[in-house]
């Protein structure tokens, strides 16, 4: 059993040897706390490779497995962060720090990401700030891209220099560590520091070549989502091509707005400053009263949404000339819903559109059911069984708030 597993090695001599001799050795678990393999760390700096795992067997995939998984679970842990090796992983459970992970001596794959996606939909990865991290930060940009499905989203934690989690904990306290971890990046924020480090975003060419490297890394994203449009657009108000991101927040705007103006409202002013911002209000279409003006604007966009321009800017004025014939209406709510104070990133926008279209589901649903007009008993069941799903929805949302 060892020798099929790769523990027991046989040598050109026919001796049989330790493969994790000398070594100090730690088990690894699968997700569902079995051990199915190990790690072994040199007692020594003479012993070459520092770091040995288990070969990989019938049932130890390392490509398949993230170190501390099963720890972190156990845990109930709500943040979950990727770091270098299982020595991070180690010294951030002694700090108190659950939901820390680390790959098996392999580099980030989608496996990993999409099995860290599945626990939480915002996870974070560290990097170290040297020029073999930012490589490896470059490398895992593009392997999350395709997998940034709506309301998914990454930060990006880079070290400084010389230091890895458990120095920079040993040096800051662990208020500042945490500190200097919730203010990690998002994507959107990362790759646009990323790439005017490499580009000089204040002269034309730079900007271009900002823009050309951006449009690279957006082929990359899921065709069907928003956050493709948001990325661009985020990136030509950053470099100054349109109206400046606000940087004012505030993160219950899908939850409270003004006295002047209303959710149904607002969704609309979103919806002409964002119209690709639509697949997540869709499904108010079965759901509002038709005398809604929303109702109209919705209806419009669900005739002209895959005609949309590519270009941000357009597409805003595409809406505006489908919906010309509320012209007056449209001018009255975008004088009033001042959205910019919600959106000051990509990922806020999206997560922005995807909980006030809960909300308003939500709040339809419960209209429905009060009004008592069900066609049959199942009917009343059905309705029920979809307003108990949305209310799960909306409060695993308001947790991670």
């Amino acid at each position: 059993g060892l020798k099929l597993l790769g523990l027991i090695r046989t040598s050109d001599s026919g001796r049989d040897f330790d493969l994790l001799r000398d070594r100090v050795i730690f088990p690894i678990r699968d997700a569902k706390g079995r051990v199915v393999g190990f790690g072994g760390r040199a007692l020594n700096d003479e012993i070459k490779p520092k770091y040995i795992n288990s070969p990989d067997s019938e049932v130890f995939h390392k490509n398949q497995l993230l170190y501390g998984l099963y720890e972190g679970r156990k845990q109930k842990a709500q943040d979950w962060l990727m770091v270098e090796g299982y020595m991070d992983v180690i010294a951030l459970q002694q700090y108190g720090i659950a939901g820390a992970v680390a790959t098996l001596g392999t580099a980030s794959n989608t496996e990993h990401l999409n099995i860290l996606f599945k626990q939480n939909s915002r996870i974070t990865i560290a990097f170290d700030g040297d020029a073999a991290g930012q490589k490896a930060a470059r490398r895992t940009l593009e392997i999350a891209l395709p997998l940034l499905n709506d309301g998914r989203e990454l930060k990006f934690f880079v070290l400084p220099n010389e230091h890895d989690p458990d120095s920079l904990i040993r040096r800051e306290g662990m208020e500042n560590f945490r500190r200097l971890l919730d203010a990690a990046p998002l994507l959107s924020e990362f790759v646009f520091a990323h790439l005017t480090q490499s580009y000089d975003p204040a002269s034309p060419e730079g900007k271009s070549q900002v823009m050309g490297e951006l449009r690279q890394l957006t082929e990359l994203l899921p065709k069907t989502g928003s956050y493709r449009y948001l990325l661009q657009q985020y990136f030509r108000e950053k470099l100054g091509f349109s109206r400046k991101w606000q940087p004012q927040v505030n993160n219950d705007a899908s939850l409270s707005f003004s006295t002047k103006i209303d959710a149904e409202e607002y969704v609309i002013a979103i919806l002409i400053n964002h119209p690709y911002l639509y697949i997540h209000f869709e499904p108010l279409r079965a759901l509002i009263p038709q005398d809604l003006l929303l109702f109209h604007i919705l209806n419009i966009f669900n005739i002209i949404f895959d005609e949309l321009p590519d270009d941000p800017e357009l597409s805003s004025y595409y809406a505006l000339g489908a919906c010309a014939a509320y012209h007056h209406e449209l001018q009255n709510i975008l004088e009033h819903a001042n959205i910019s104070d919600y959106t000051s990133s990509p990922e806020q926008a999206d997560k922005l559109a995807a909980d006030l279209s809960t909300k308003l589901q939500y709040e339809c649903l419960q209209q429905k059911l009060k009004s008592r007009k069900f066609s049959s008993l199942a009917e009343m069941r059905n309705l029920k069984q979809k307003i108990y799903e949305i209310g799960k929805k909306r409060s695993m949302t308001l947790l991670e708030d």
